[in-house]
């Protein structure tokens, strides 16, 4: 048996931030998209929505030996909606079962939290059951399903009333 040690970092990048890793978290989401059979974004141009992403979105990025192993996009900039919005979640193959998406997940509800947001949502394939379990066990809650889309609205408490 081989065990792979990955040395790792987990951080925040602001909107207009991620110069240098936009190519790399370009090909993460292209070869996700690959890996899931074109399931993982659906029914929109994908070079269109990146683009839109990587201008309005905030990231926590994961690197995994210096390389992108992951990262969550989120929006958090209307002050007067009670939620941050996650819009895209993405882990590379090595570093899934790591507890690496879990501490990114955090540092997106520090964020948000910090911010005076009450919750964190998101939309996510029903068929898509390991983020679904994934989603469940960090404590979000199905709100609505979208049958016609497929897709379920979850949302995570992450600050006061």
């Amino acid at each position: 048996m081989t065990l792979m040690m990955h040395s790792s970092r987990i951080w925040h990048a602001g909107p207009g931030e991620i110069a240098g890793w936009e190519l790399p978290l370009r090909r993460l989401v292209r070869e996700e998209q690959a890996r899931q059979a074109g399931a993982l974004i659906r029914g929109v141009d994908l070079d269109a929505y990146l683009d839109r992403v990587v201008a309005r979105g905030e990231f926590v990025l994961l690197t995994l030996d210096e390389h992108l192993g992951g990262f969550c996009a989120f929006y958090a900039f209307d002050p007067a909606l009670d939620s941050a919005f996650i819009t895209l979640f993405v882990v590379a193959p090595e570093g899934r079962g790591l507890g690496l998406a879990e501490a990114m997940l955090a540092c997106v509800a520090t964020q948000a939290r910090q911010r005076g947001y009450r919750y964190l949502t998101l939309w996510v394939g029903e068929d898509n059951v390991p983020a679904l379990r994934f989603y469940r066990r960090q404590g979000f809650r199905v709100l609505a399903h979208d049958d016609e889309k497929g897709q379920v609205f979850v949302r995570l408490t992450v600050g006061e009333a």
